[in-house]
């Protein structure tokens, strides 16, 4: 009873000096408080521990498909350093001795919280009871002793585990004790390993995976998008395509509509020679290759859509140059 009287003086004496920026707490409330954190430090380290392996599962399984080795065997080395240190954290938390008084250096939430934590853990021990099983994330909190805890999982660990492996699991689980935006804090990492409704923020993280994948396809397709609107308007559509259909156009320069002869509007009547079955007739036309369709001479005129069918017939594209004046500039469209 004297012990809770006091922490009881010294929270009032703290309050009272700066009674602005703290809301004062009752010492039973505070206690009420440690007994209630959830989860408890074993249930988190447990989460932890189903973390590491699934994510270190995920990646030797893609260091095999990119010909790495995940063999059975290196995982079951692996999970086993995994249980190995966690095991070994555990019993360091419920064997680390906490002073009466907290040390000049540490910077708590308030004074008292340190001295009750302490005086809870003290009671615990004295019952036999664990640590691990009876405090929660607040246990680090209020007695700020994680460097001694890790200094001795360390020590007992120094000739058994990988070096590399215990380092990242200590740094890991030491990024979920410290304050939000602390430098090496995962506030992430802390939302799952300290979650008070686990399968409620597991669901959670899944859905965000899902939202992060839909973001990352839908900016990639409008940055495909880009790409392709962006070629288009460059005209740079990679190995050239069939030709397109129909007729084509050809601007002829000034000095060759000049020599170019007869300039004068054109008629349908003015197609040159076509190689046709029908309109040859005798050797004149065959060494003619053709006969002027409706032109001057004595040869019999022959029909235009006649002459394309017997070509497309006989296998034979038929060449048709026309030539057409356009406000001065002779046009040969074929």
């Amino acid at each position: 009873m004297a012990a809770h009287t006091e922490i009881s003086d010294q929270a009032k004496a703290y309050f009272s000096q700066s009674p602005e920026s703290h809301t004062q707490v009752s010492i039973d409330d505070l206690v009420k408080q440690f007994q209630t954190d959830t989860p408890k430090i074993g249930e988190a380290m447990k989460t932890y521990l189903s973390f590491l392996m699934a994510s270190d599962l995920t990646a030797t399984d893609a260091d095999a498909g990119a010909g790495g080795s995940s063999s059975p065997h290196s995982r079951q080395v692996l999970t086993s350093t995994y249980m190995t240190i966690a095991r070994k954290v555990l019993a360091a938390v419920n064997s680390a001795t906490v002073a009466d008084a907290p040390p000049s250096s540490l910077e708590a939430h308030a004074p008292h919280e340190y001295e009750v934590a302490a005086r809870l853990v003290r009671k615990v021990k004295e019952g036999n009871g664990k640590v691990t099983t009876l405090f929660g994330r607040r246990y680090f909190t209020a007695l700020q002793n994680w460097e001694f805890i890790e200094k001795l999982a360390r020590a007992q660990l120094a000739s058994t585990a990988d070096g590399e492996v215990l380092d990242a699991f200590l740094r890991g689980f030491r990024s979920t004790l410290l304050p939000d935006g602390a430098d090496g804090a995962d506030e992430s990492m802390r939302r799952l390993v300290w979650s008070k409704n686990l399968k409620k923020t597991l669901a959670q993280r899944q859905e965000e995976r899902k939202q992060e994948v839909a973001a990352r396809n839908a900016a990639a397709g409008q940055n495909d998008l880009e790409d392709v609107k962006g070629m288009l308007a460059s005209g740079a559509g990679g190995a050239a395509g069939p030709t397109p259909a129909g007729p084509t156009i050809t601007e002829l320069a000034e000095e060759e509509v000049a020599t170019s002869g007869d300039a004068s509007p054109s008629t349908m009547d003015e197609i040159e020679p076509v190689r046709s079955a029908r309109n040859v007739a005798g050797n004149d036309r065959a060494s003619a290759g053709g006969q002027r369709l409706g032109g001057a001479g004595g040869a019999e005129a022959v029909p235009l859509g006649a002459v394309l069918q017997d070509a497309a017939a006989a296998g034979d594209a038929p060449v048709v140059e026309h030539y057409r004046v356009i406000d001065g500039v002779k046009t040969r469209i074929g």
